[in-house]
């Protein structure tokens, strides 16, 4: 008699559908007959937020932390925040964020906006670090309670209702002042001024917070190449692959609880049709007892055994 296993994996993709579409030539047969045999359950939280609370965590709060930490930065117990560059316009009563995208600004310019920034508020013990061209980030001197929203999220509206509504709403407004009147007389903002270039006029700080003192979980493998989950398996001590590994998973699972996690649009390489028959084989074969499927944000395919074993002739229509 063939042991029963208590091993599961966590499939976290919320681009899945999209990318099934994109590539509906492909057979995606077993993929159909996990979601169309599985329980569905209301998820009621971001895919990306479920993921955090893997590793328990509440919110998304030490994001800026845990990139830092990914990037080779040793923080210990400072807080830390995204200070996204922006440019943001006012208009009678309100302030506009035009934009973010800054995708022109080269590796010179980013580094002098960098460094003109910290040399103006070093003495009050703010950092800022460019981790990409677009993801600044700033090492805070204290902890500050910030807007919770991203710029992405604020596109052309009014800032003022997102400001914090805490007694740290002053130092923000202030902190915010101070960032423009430096960005303002910036040489490198005047140079693309005249160069009929967007200047990067201000930042958008959001989300303090500092790494977690103890990062507990029962995951034991992780595939994923996202930056706040790679830093918390580190912190974990767990095993930690590429997300690119996942296409080579075998029909004997041997981990006794897996997270795939990939956030992005087109993964091509890491989802293919043959995993999920791997993934079915497995559950059929009860060498892997249980599947979850995070496809969207509003809901969650349990699999097992005995949905692999039920025969229903519908089908899940992508």
């Amino acid at each position: 008699m063939q042991k029963t296993t208590n091993n599961a994996l966590t499939l976290i993709l919320p681009q899945l559908l999209s990318h099934v579409k994109k590539n509906s030539s492909m057979d995606w047969k077993y993929l159909s007959m996990i979601l169309a045999r599985s329980q569905c359950h209301d998820l009621r939280l971001s895919a990306k937020d479920y993921a955090l609370q893997l590793f328990g965590l509440p919110d998304a709060s030490a994001a800026a932390a845990l990139n830092l930490l990914n990037a080779g930065y040793t923080l210990e117990d400072k807080f830390a925040c995204f200070a996204e560059p922006a440019n943001i316009q006012p208009n009678r009563d309100f302030l506009y964020v035009t934009t973010t995208d800054f995708s022109d600004l080269t590796t010179q310019e980013i580094a002098a906006l960098i460094e003109e920034l910290n040399t103006y508020f070093a003495e009050d013990g703010f950092q800022f670090q460019a981790l990409t061209p677009q993801r600044w980030v700033c090492i805070l001197p204290e902890k500050m309670n910030l807007p919770t929203v991203f710029t992405r999220d604020i596109i052309s509206e009014n800032i003022l209702p997102h400001m914090p509504d805490t007694p740290d709403n002053f130092r923000f407004k202030k902190f915010l002042s101070d960032v423009q009147m430096v960005l303002h007389h910036s040489k490198t903002n005047q140079q693309r001024n005249q160069q009929g270039k967007v200047e990067v006029n201000s930042l958008w700080l959001s989300g303090a917070g500092c790494l977690p003192r103890e990062v507990k979980t029962n995951l034991t493998c992780v595939y994923t190449d996202n930056i706040e989950v790679m830093a918390l398996s580190q912190l974990a001590g767990i095993d930690l692959r590429s997300a690119n590994e996942f296409s080579m998973l075998k029909k004997n699972f041997t981990e006794e609880s897996c997270l795939f996690l990939d956030l992005q649009a087109d993964f091509q390489i890491s989802v293919n049709p043959a995993v999920f028959q791997t993934i079915f084989e497995a559950v059929r074969n009860k060498t892997l007892h249980e599947v979850k499927l995070i496809i969207n944000e509003e809901q969650f395919f349990l699999f097992n055994y005995s949905a692999s074993k039920r025969f229903w002739k519908r089908k899940f229509r992508f």
